[in-house]
Protein backbone atom coordinates (compact mmCIF):
# COMPACT_ATOMS: atom_id res chain seq x y z
CA UNK A 1 0.00 0.00 0.00
CA UNK A 2 2.87 2.54 0.78
CA UNK A 3 4.60 1.45 -2.82
CA UNK A 4 0.97 2.34 -4.46
CA UNK A 5 0.97 5.92 -2.48
CA UNK A 6 4.52 6.91 -4.43
CA UNK A 7 3.28 5.38 -7.83
CA UNK A 8 2.56 8.33 -10.12
CA UNK A 9 -0.10 8.47 -12.85
CA UNK A 10 1.06 9.87 -15.92
CA UNK A 11 -2.09 11.81 -17.82
CA UNK A 12 -2.48 15.24 -19.93
CA UNK A 13 -1.49 17.32 -17.13
CA UNK A 14 1.46 15.79 -15.90
CA UNK A 15 2.58 13.11 -12.94
CA UNK A 16 0.34 13.82 -10.22
CA UNK A 17 0.22 11.71 -7.11
CA UNK A 18 -3.27 9.53 -6.87
CA UNK A 19 -4.99 11.83 -3.56
CA UNK A 20 -7.90 9.88 -2.87
CA UNK A 21 -5.68 6.51 -3.04
CA UNK A 22 -3.04 8.17 -0.14
CA UNK A 23 -6.23 9.41 1.59
CA UNK A 24 -7.37 5.28 1.60
CA UNK A 25 -4.20 4.23 2.73
CA UNK A 26 -3.96 7.21 5.45
CA UNK A 27 -7.62 6.08 6.61
CA UNK A 28 -6.23 2.45 7.25
CA UNK A 29 -3.04 3.27 8.24
CA UNK A 30 -4.94 5.52 11.44
CA UNK A 31 -7.67 2.88 12.15
CA UNK A 32 -4.94 0.81 12.41
CA UNK A 33 -3.01 2.57 14.93
CA UNK A 34 -6.23 3.09 17.48
CA UNK A 35 -6.64 0.23 17.28
CA UNK A 36 -3.21 -0.66 18.78
CA UNK A 37 -2.79 2.26 21.01
CA UNK A 38 -6.64 1.37 21.96
CA UNK A 39 -9.26 4.06 21.59
CA UNK A 40 -9.61 5.02 25.31
CA UNK A 41 -11.97 4.77 28.20
CA UNK A 42 -16.23 5.14 27.51
CA UNK A 43 -17.60 8.43 28.29
CA UNK A 44 -19.44 6.20 31.52
CA UNK A 45 -20.64 10.16 32.31
CA UNK A 46 -23.11 9.64 28.98
CA UNK A 47 -25.81 7.63 30.20
CA UNK A 48 -26.43 6.35 26.78
CA UNK A 49 -22.75 4.91 26.77
CA UNK A 50 -23.04 3.49 30.47
CA UNK A 51 -26.39 1.55 29.47
CA UNK A 52 -24.59 0.10 26.28
CA UNK A 53 -21.72 -0.58 28.55
CA UNK A 54 -23.54 -2.15 31.36
CA UNK A 55 -25.01 -4.75 28.95
CA UNK A 56 -21.52 -6.09 28.18
CA UNK A 57 -20.79 -6.06 31.85
CA UNK A 58 -20.34 -9.68 33.69
CA UNK A 59 -22.63 -9.16 37.22
CA UNK A 60 -20.33 -9.26 40.17
CA UNK A 61 -21.72 -12.31 42.03
CA UNK A 62 -20.82 -14.22 39.76
CA UNK A 63 -17.74 -13.66 39.73
CA UNK A 64 -15.71 -16.51 41.42
CA UNK A 65 -12.51 -16.60 43.64
CA UNK A 66 -9.81 -18.70 43.73
CA UNK A 67 -6.17 -18.26 45.43
CA UNK A 68 -3.18 -18.58 44.05
CA UNK A 69 -0.62 -21.11 45.66
CA UNK A 70 1.52 -17.07 46.28
CA UNK A 71 -2.26 -16.38 48.75
CA UNK A 72 -3.41 -14.13 46.49
CA UNK A 73 -7.32 -13.38 45.58
CA UNK A 74 -7.85 -13.42 41.94
CA UNK A 75 -11.51 -13.63 40.39
CA UNK A 76 -12.93 -15.46 37.03
CA UNK A 77 -15.69 -15.94 35.00
CA UNK A 78 -17.74 -18.92 35.77
CA UNK A 79 -16.16 -21.80 33.35
CA UNK A 80 -13.28 -19.61 32.79
CA UNK A 81 -9.25 -20.67 33.43
CA UNK A 82 -7.80 -17.26 33.15
CA UNK A 83 -8.07 -14.49 35.48
CA UNK A 84 -10.97 -12.23 34.78
CA UNK A 85 -10.73 -8.74 32.12
CA UNK A 86 -13.36 -6.74 31.55
CA UNK A 87 -16.59 -4.72 32.78
CA UNK A 88 -17.87 -5.26 36.08
CA UNK A 89 -21.61 -3.95 37.15
CA UNK A 90 -23.53 -3.84 40.30
CA UNK A 91 -26.11 -2.29 41.03
CA UNK A 92 -25.33 1.23 39.98
CA UNK A 93 -22.06 0.50 39.71
CA UNK A 94 -19.74 -0.27 37.14
CA UNK A 95 -15.76 -1.14 37.12
CA UNK A 96 -13.02 -2.52 35.72
CA UNK A 97 -11.47 -5.80 35.89
CA UNK A 98 -7.76 -6.76 34.47
CA UNK A 99 -5.78 -10.06 35.51
CA UNK A 100 -8.62 -10.99 37.90
CA UNK A 101 -8.69 -7.51 39.96
CA UNK A 102 -10.05 -3.87 39.78
CA UNK A 103 -8.06 -2.25 37.39
CA UNK A 104 -9.16 1.07 35.57
CA UNK A 105 -12.22 3.18 36.29
CA UNK A 106 -15.04 2.51 39.02
CA UNK A 107 -17.90 4.59 38.93
CA UNK A 108 -21.63 4.66 40.70
CA UNK A 109 -24.63 6.79 40.14
CA UNK A 110 -27.96 8.57 41.83
CA UNK A 111 -31.08 7.47 40.10
CA UNK A 112 -31.33 10.75 38.98
CA UNK A 113 -28.12 9.52 36.36
CA UNK A 114 -25.95 12.02 38.32
CA UNK A 115 -22.35 10.55 39.78
CA UNK A 116 -21.73 10.29 43.11
CA UNK A 117 -18.50 8.69 42.93
CA UNK A 118 -16.03 8.36 40.09
CA UNK A 119 -12.35 7.12 40.30
CA UNK A 120 -9.42 4.80 39.35
CA UNK A 121 -8.35 1.33 40.52
CA UNK A 122 -4.96 0.24 39.98
CA UNK A 123 -4.21 -3.39 41.29
CA UNK A 124 -7.20 -3.48 43.30
CA UNK A 125 -6.56 -0.37 45.25
CA UNK A 126 -7.37 3.04 44.36
CA UNK A 127 -4.93 5.23 42.81
CA UNK A 128 -4.85 8.49 41.54
CA UNK A 129 -8.12 11.43 41.50
CA UNK A 130 -11.07 10.45 43.38
CA UNK A 131 -14.21 12.61 42.95
CA UNK A 132 -17.29 12.05 45.10
CA UNK A 133 -20.63 14.62 43.86
CA UNK A 134 -23.63 15.38 45.72
CA UNK A 135 -26.93 14.24 43.76
CA UNK A 136 -27.62 17.76 42.92
CA UNK A 137 -24.31 17.64 40.51
CA UNK A 138 -21.86 19.66 43.07
CA UNK A 139 -18.83 18.12 44.04
CA UNK A 140 -18.74 17.23 47.90
CA UNK A 141 -14.89 15.89 47.67
CA UNK A 142 -11.95 15.62 45.82
CA UNK A 143 -8.62 14.49 46.00
CA UNK A 144 -5.98 11.31 45.29
CA UNK A 145 -5.31 8.04 46.44
CA UNK A 146 -2.28 6.04 46.81
CA UNK A 147 -2.40 2.07 47.25
CA UNK A 148 -6.16 3.36 48.98
CA UNK A 149 -5.27 6.14 51.26
CA UNK A 150 -5.66 9.40 51.05
CA UNK A 151 -2.55 11.15 49.61
CA UNK A 152 -1.84 15.19 48.37
CA UNK A 153 -4.16 17.89 48.13
CA UNK A 154 -8.12 17.21 49.32
CA UNK A 155 -10.82 19.54 48.74
CA UNK A 156 -14.32 19.61 50.61
CA UNK A 157 -17.46 21.69 49.51
CA UNK A 158 -20.72 21.89 51.12
CA UNK A 159 -24.05 21.03 48.67
CA UNK A 160 -23.77 25.23 47.70
CA UNK A 161 -20.56 24.70 46.11
CA UNK A 162 -18.59 26.85 48.50
CA UNK A 163 -15.91 25.15 50.37
CA UNK A 164 -15.89 23.93 53.33
CA UNK A 165 -12.18 22.03 53.92
CA UNK A 166 -9.05 21.64 52.11
CA UNK A 167 -6.12 20.48 53.22
CA UNK A 168 -3.35 17.97 52.51
CA UNK A 169 -3.10 14.29 53.63
CA UNK A 170 -0.40 11.87 54.36
CA UNK A 171 -0.50 8.50 54.35
CA UNK A 172 -4.35 8.39 55.22
CA UNK A 173 -3.51 10.93 57.46
CA UNK A 174 -4.46 14.90 57.73
CA UNK A 175 -0.60 16.58 57.34
CA UNK A 176 0.77 20.27 57.06
CA UNK A 177 -1.47 23.17 56.07
CA UNK A 178 -5.77 22.73 56.40
CA UNK A 179 -8.17 25.54 56.45
CA UNK A 180 -11.79 25.61 56.74
CA UNK A 181 -14.88 27.71 56.27
CA UNK A 182 -18.36 28.12 57.00
CA UNK A 183 -20.60 28.21 54.24
CA UNK A 184 -21.13 31.67 53.59
CA UNK A 185 -17.89 31.76 52.59
CA UNK A 186 -16.00 32.55 55.68
CA UNK A 187 -13.08 31.28 57.01
CA UNK A 188 -13.72 29.19 60.22
CA UNK A 189 -9.95 27.75 60.61
CA UNK A 190 -6.59 27.56 60.11
CA UNK A 191 -3.78 25.82 60.89
CA UNK A 192 -1.22 22.50 60.44
CA UNK A 193 -1.68 18.80 60.87
CA UNK A 194 1.13 16.06 61.68
CA UNK A 195 0.12 12.70 61.69
CA UNK A 196 -3.66 13.52 61.88
CA UNK A 197 -3.61 15.72 65.01
CA UNK A 198 -3.89 19.01 65.29
CA UNK A 199 0.03 20.78 65.38
CA UNK A 200 1.10 24.22 66.88
CA UNK A 201 -0.96 27.14 66.57
CA UNK A 202 -4.54 27.37 65.23
CA UNK A 203 -6.68 30.19 64.85
CA UNK A 204 -10.16 30.10 64.64
CA UNK A 205 -13.35 32.57 64.06
CA UNK A 206 -17.06 32.87 65.48
CA UNK A 207 -19.66 32.16 62.47
CA UNK A 208 -20.34 35.78 62.14
CA UNK A 209 -17.06 36.42 60.31
CA UNK A 210 -15.95 38.98 63.17
CA UNK A 211 -14.20 37.79 66.28
CA UNK A 212 -11.74 35.41 65.76
CA UNK A 213 -9.67 33.01 68.33
CA UNK A 214 -6.15 31.84 68.01
CA UNK A 215 -4.84 29.52 70.22
CA UNK A 216 -1.00 29.13 70.54
CA UNK A 217 1.55 26.38 71.81
CA UNK A 218 2.73 29.76 74.33
CA UNK A 219 -0.22 28.31 76.20
CA UNK A 220 -2.80 31.46 75.80
CA UNK A 221 -5.46 32.29 73.90
CA UNK A 222 -6.07 35.71 72.07
CA UNK A 223 -9.06 37.55 70.65
CA UNK A 224 -9.02 39.47 67.82
CA UNK A 225 -11.29 42.19 66.29
CA UNK A 226 -11.16 40.85 62.44
CA UNK A 227 -13.12 44.20 60.91
CA UNK A 228 -10.02 45.83 62.51
CA UNK A 229 -7.28 44.10 63.05
CA UNK A 230 -6.93 44.47 66.31
CA UNK A 231 -6.15 42.48 69.46
CA UNK A 232 -9.14 42.47 71.91
CA UNK A 233 -7.50 40.66 75.15
CA UNK A 234 -5.64 37.63 75.72
CA UNK A 235 -6.91 34.84 77.85
CA UNK A 236 -4.31 32.45 80.49
CA UNK A 237 -4.09 29.76 82.23
CA UNK A 238 -3.51 26.90 80.45
CA UNK A 239 -0.06 25.22 81.63
CA UNK A 240 0.88 23.65 77.79
CA UNK A 241 -0.35 24.61 74.07
CA UNK A 242 -3.57 25.53 73.27
CA UNK A 243 -4.43 23.36 70.23
CA UNK A 244 -8.64 23.13 70.10
CA UNK A 245 -11.10 26.24 70.18
CA UNK A 246 -14.67 26.76 69.60
CA UNK A 247 -17.18 29.11 69.82
CA UNK A 248 -20.97 28.60 71.43
CA UNK A 249 -23.29 29.49 68.67
CA UNK A 250 -24.64 32.28 70.45
CA UNK A 251 -20.61 33.38 70.85
CA UNK A 252 -20.81 34.15 74.48
CA UNK A 253 -18.78 31.67 75.58
CA UNK A 254 -15.44 29.76 74.52
CA UNK A 255 -14.07 26.58 75.16
CA UNK A 256 -10.49 26.06 74.57
CA UNK A 257 -8.66 22.32 74.64
CA UNK A 258 -5.06 21.79 75.46
CA UNK A 259 -2.25 19.44 75.72
CA UNK A 260 -2.46 19.80 79.67
CA UNK A 261 -5.20 17.31 79.01
CA UNK A 262 -8.01 20.12 80.06
CA UNK A 263 -11.08 21.93 78.80
CA UNK A 264 -11.40 25.98 79.66
CA UNK A 265 -14.54 27.47 79.17
CA UNK A 266 -14.56 31.70 79.15
CA UNK A 267 -16.70 34.16 79.10
CA UNK A 268 -15.99 35.33 75.05
CA UNK A 269 -17.22 39.23 76.13
CA UNK A 270 -15.14 39.94 79.13
CA UNK A 271 -12.23 36.94 79.11
CA UNK A 272 -13.32 35.54 82.19
CA UNK A 273 -12.59 31.93 83.18
CA UNK A 274 -15.92 30.50 84.01
CA UNK A 275 -14.97 26.69 84.73
CA UNK A 276 -12.04 24.06 84.04
CA UNK A 277 -12.84 20.78 83.02
CA UNK A 278 -11.39 17.82 83.93
CA UNK A 279 -10.87 13.96 82.77
CA UNK A 280 -8.94 13.31 79.56
CA UNK A 281 -5.77 11.71 79.94
CA UNK A 282 -4.46 12.96 76.04
CA UNK A 283 -4.36 16.12 74.61
CA UNK A 284 -8.00 17.96 74.04
CA UNK A 285 -7.70 18.88 70.69
CA UNK A 286 -11.61 19.41 69.04
CA UNK A 287 -14.84 20.74 70.96
CA UNK A 288 -18.48 20.72 69.93
CA UNK A 289 -21.31 22.50 71.31
CA UNK A 290 -24.73 21.62 71.07
CA UNK A 291 -27.68 24.11 70.75
CA UNK A 292 -30.32 23.82 73.36
CA UNK A 293 -33.13 22.03 71.95
CA UNK A 294 -36.65 23.89 73.49
CA UNK A 295 -38.98 21.47 75.11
Amino acid sequence: MIRHILLKRENNIGSVVDIVSVWKVLSVFCIMFLLIIGCGEPNLDDPKVREEVIAKAINEDSLQTRRTPSGEELHYAPNQERPYAGWVKSGRTLYQFQNGKPNGLYINWYSNNQNYQKGIFRNGQRNGLWTEWYENGQKSREGSYKNNKQDSTWVFWYGNGQKSSEGTYTDDSKDGLWTEWYSDGTEKSKGTYKSGNRDGAWVFSYANGNTLASGSEDETIRLWDIRRGEHIRTLSGHTDGVIGVAFSPDGNTLASGSVDETIRLWDANTGRHLRTLTGHTDSVSRMAFRPLVPR
